[in-house]
């Protein structure tokens, strides 16, 4: 993510980077999140479990990607916290489920077809 980010943001756009495990990400997600990077530094939707499925950034700084306890309920937190030592103006999304395990289907949408089974 960092490799990814650093060489967009060097080529002047910004980047959303997002996880594939959450239904919750519409298109209107991503386009509220696209246009707050106009007048933010950084967006972010946090996950219901502490990470987070989209980090929008039009800065770069290494520190946000570092000795980062991936998988872990401290990740969103953490980002916010190097994104405001940072002095970085922040817009925060909703928070958003994203499906890690069998209970998490419980979140699905409708339309996806899920049926309430965790098997």
């Amino acid at each position: 993510m960092a490799r990814a980010a650093r060489r967009t943001i060097a080529r002047g756009e910004a980047v959303l980077l997002i996880g594939t495990d959450c239904p919750e990400l519409t298109a209107a997600r991503f386009c509220e999140a696209a246009a707050q990077l106009s007048e933010h530094e950084a967006v972010l939707h946090r996950a219901e479990d502490g990470g987070y499925p989209l980090l929008g950034l039009r800065a770069f700084d290494a520190s946000l990607f570092e000795a980062m306890p991936w998988s872990t309920p401290a990740v969103a937190d953490l980002t916010l916290a190097r994104m405001h030592a940072l002095q970085w103006c922040v817009w925060l999304g909703d928070t958003l489920h994203d499906i890690d395990e069998a209970a998490d289907l419980a979140h699905l949408p409708a339309h996806l077809g899920h049926s309430g089974a965790t098997e």
